[in-house]
């Protein structure tokens, strides 16, 4: 069976609803009866299901009133979509909300991934209830960053009375500037480490440099990387912009003093395939740490880090922050990256998408995130479940099978709480770490080693130069009665 379902389970039942299939390819297989086609606006009934073996970058148009086969954002049809893709009759279904365009009719998705429930909703509604307009709203909280502007080009006012927001890629004069987060890091000379991915068969490479003060430089450049083996990315302050941050394209820089775009083409047998996939990823990653606000004047601005920062706190793109506090789903291009979850659903079970009215909200889940890279690592032996999930500066971490916890740390340059969130007499239970440092008092009914896998492990404190690894043993429990260690001086 390689059929997949999508359902659709209607709040909005006092209205015409229309939806809207799009792909780039789609291969059917057997259709049920009330399943939709493919690029034909369809009224919802309580039967209408979207159907296929394989489909490739779908989207799902959800439309208060008949919705147009090319739908234009700054129209007045109220509407919102999901994105889809499985391209093997076996395969996964890659599922996710989508705000990166515009925030507009809210919906929701629950289903199965890897055998247990998910879902992806929102925590506010898109408008305050009548009877109690005082609370809070996701266009309450996006108006609350738009310019002085004034008409808001963001704000698409609809039929009916209903509002779209359009995102910063395609207003981007409704909300906040770069330059000043830019001029702070250029007048710092603020230092830069970028890493690209790792082509199939190649290695990683990482650019160094500094952000430069155009207006002290010939080249106007606020950007200038080199890698280990001298090659060189030079942005100027004509093409790294508000408009080309927020929309992560449409600007062009020097490779080796040679022009490239941001998103350089790719064709099938490009003998240079490696060599562009590389320079896409630093770009990107650049994007990444200005829209993130991961760039701050005292660095370290490596890229290596992103996974494990606290997003948003330096600066970066102020609606994305709102769509990544409130709801399950992206505000910018490339918020897959560390801010959303991209579900991979189970394709032989049904996914639900939720349509919801805008007073209401629901579906949000709270996924356990963490660092996919970072400059230390931890580990808790086995049978140490009863510690709880551990929470170390908004990052989760979860037993195994065998109540085992693993990962990298976050990027922690100042005392954090390493909390543990196991049901007990006490729930207050923590021990502060930090980059290469930890204190846990006797709290724990185990000590912790450093350990390097070349040299013998250490009982200290502090990280010894070239150990990395934080381990506790097995069996690992809060001790009866323990009182946590004070914060630490700084």
């Amino acid at each position: 069976m390689t059929q997949t379902t999508i359902t659709i389970q209607n709040n909005r039942t006092d209205e015409e609803i229309y939806v809207l299939l799009t792909a780039e390819n789609m291969e059917e297989g057997k259709q049920p009866k009330h399943a939709i086609q493919l690029n034909k606006p369809t009224k919802l009934s309580k039967d209408t299901v979207v159907s296929f073996e394989t489909i490739k970058a779908a989207r799902l148009y959800v439309s208060v009133g008949p919705v147009s086969p090319a739908p234009k954002l700054d129209d007045d049809q109220y509407y919102g979509w999901i994105e889809f893709s499985k391209t093997e009759k076996a395969g996964t279904l890659w599922i996710n909300l989508t705000n990166v365009d515009i925030t507009g009719l809210p919906l929701a998705l629950s289903g199965s991934e890897n055998g247990k429930p998910f879902s992806l909703g929102t925590l506010l509604p898109m408008k305050a209830p009548k009877k109690d307009p005082q609370e809070h709203s996701l266009i309450g909280a996006l108006e609350k960053i738009f310019t002085k502007e004034r008409p808001v080009k963001a704000k698409v006012h609809c039929k009916n009375g209903y509002i779209k927001v359009l995102s910063p890629i395609h207003a981007p004069e409704s909300y906040a500037s770069f330059a000043p987060y830019i001029k702070r890091l250029c007048e710092a000379n603020a230092p830069v480490s970028i890493t690209s991915d790792a082509p199939t068969g190649t290695s990683a490479v990482t650019f160094k440099g500094h952000f430069t003060d155009p207006a002290k430089n010939k080249n106007n450049n606020v950007m200038e990387l080199k890698d280990g083996n001298g090659n060189t990315i030079a942005i100027d302050d004509n093409n790294l912009t508000t408009k080309t941050l927020y929309q992560c394209a449409g600007g062009t820089y020097l490779y080796n003093g040679k022009p490239e775009p941001f998103n350089i083409p790719i064709k099938k047998g490009d003998p240079e395939k490696d060599l562009k996939k590389i320079l896409n990823s630093v770009i990107r990653n650049i994007l990444v740490g200005f829209n993130e606000g991961y760039f701050s004047e005292n660095g370290p601005n490596d890229s290596e880090y992103f996974s494990g920062m606290k997003p948003f706190e330096h600066g970066g793109n102020q609606y994305a922050q709102v769509i990544h506090q409130y709801t399950n789903s992206y505000g910018f291009p490339y918020s897959d990256g560390n801010l959303k979850t991209l579900i991979q659903a189970d394709a032989t079970k049904t996914v639900t998408l939720h349509v919801l009215k805008d007073t209401q909200t629901g579906y949000y889940q709270e996924y356990p995130v963490q660092p996919s890279t970072g400059l230390y690592q931890f580990g808790i032996g086995g049978g140490s479940m009863t510690l709880g999930p551990i929470k170390i500066n908004g990052f989760t971490y979860e037993p195994d099978d065998t109540g085992a916890y693993g990962g990298f740390l976050p990027y922690l340059p100042e005392w954090t709480k390493m909390e543990f969130t196991g049901k007990s007499e006490h729930q207050n239970h923590y021990i502060w770490i930090k980059n290469g440092d930890v204190i846990e008092g006797n709290c724990l009914t185990g000590h912790h080693i450093w350990v390097n896998g070349s040299k013998p492990p250490k009982h200290s404190n502090k990280a010894p130069k070239g150990y990395t690894d934080l381990a506790w043993g097995a069996n690992l429990k809060w001790q009866s009665g323990a009182t946590p260690p004070p914060p630490p001086h700084p």
